[in-house]
């Protein structure tokens, strides 16, 4: 793969394809080179494939790995003062080759041709200054992007372009922010969370709320916890499968003796699902258009959180949706 892949110059259809790769309006703005430390960004072409190195891989749980690709002319950045910017919340289209395609097999990328295949990722940190970024990768049964992640090596090289999305958080738009995720689901929440807890001019409180199968599934707990150390935010993990101790089945794990020992930190868990009821506490004493709530995660948990949210009268200005 050459470092810059050029795609044909053909124009957005303008039907509201999923993951439009042409559509200006759906590509994040990320030349204003006042944002850059270093004064001279390097944006990831939305029309343009550019080749980044597979640089470290490693098992987060079951079925999710965290990977980190770096820019393969990394070095000529830091000669050239270049920095790497992808917007918090903003997903990239990752592309790799495959050997065994089959048909019907869904690119995300129509442009795409050949023996290719795309998905959507996206970054849960990005070193600009080094030009890398780390994304967390689900591995779906007879995925076929799945399956060339699971089986790739350090050195590794892909396809990148991007980024997309039109979400851009402005300090102090909310007094409080409410973050909903699940599972990878966690990946654009924890990006955006991490621009704001990293602006000190940023006052936005934040309750984040993951849910999650179990204990076990638990992602990015480290960093859920790093988090803690900011006045303004708190965190609150729910999870939905993992079995109920013979103390109290309605009690907090964290108020539990019986799985003590599986706990992190002073973490507090929830051996429930996330519901109404639960959502509706943080509501309590605050007033409404002053939140604003981001969710993110499979299309049944989005319309479940929807549904609760309507009930509370959160309107859809307040509400943004990652899928």
């Amino acid at each position: 793969m050459s470092d810059t892949i050029e795609t044909d110059e053909i124009k957005c259809c303008g039907s509201g394809c999923n993951n439009c790769v042409l559509d200006d309006r759906k590509t994040a703005q990320t030349t204003d080179a006042s944002k850059s430390t270093r004064g001279n960004i390097l944006t990831v072409d939305g029309r343009k494939y550019m080749a980044f190195r597979l640089q470290r891989k490693w098992q987060c749980t079951d079925n999710v790995w965290r990977f980190k690709y770096v820019y393969v002319n990394a070095e000529d950045m830091l000669c050239n003062s270049l920095e790497l910017v992808v917007p918090p919340g903003c997903h990239l289209m990752i592309r790799a080759a495959i050997d065994d395609m089959r048909s019907g097999t869904d690119r995300h990328d129509q442009t795409t041709i050949g023996n290719f295949v795309s998905r959507p990722y996206t970054p849960i940190n990005v070193d600009g200054n080094n030009g890398s970024f780390e994304i967390l990768a689900k591995f779906e049964p007879n995925g076929l992007m799945s399956e060339y992640l699971r089986t790739s090596s350090v050195g590794d090289v892909v396809d990148v372009k991007g980024p997309y999305g039109d979400f851009k958080w402005t300090p102090n738009a909310a007094r409080h922010l409410i973050c909903v995720s699940q599972g990878v689901g966690i990946a654009p929440l924890f990006a955006v969370v991490s621009s704001i807890l990293s602006n000190e001019e940023d006052e936005t409180w934040i309750d984040f709320l993951a849910c999650f199968r179990s204990i076990e599934d638990i992602l990015l707990r480290d960093e859920l916890h790093a988090f803690r150390e900011y006045w303004n935010f708190q965190s609150t993990i729910y999870l939905a499968d993992e079995s109920a101790c013979s103390c109290d089945t309605d009690a907090r794990i964290s108020n539990c003796v019986c799985i003590t020992a599986k706990r992190k930190y002073n973490e507090i868990l929830c051996t429930f699902r996330l519901d109404e009821t639960e959502l509706a506490k943080l509501f309590i004493g605050k007033r409404i258009e002053n939140c604003f709530v981001l969710v993110c995660g499979t299309g049944r948990f989005i319309n479940s959180i929807k549904m609760s949210l309507e009930k509370l009268h959160i309107k859809d200005e307040n509400l943004i949706v990652f899928d």
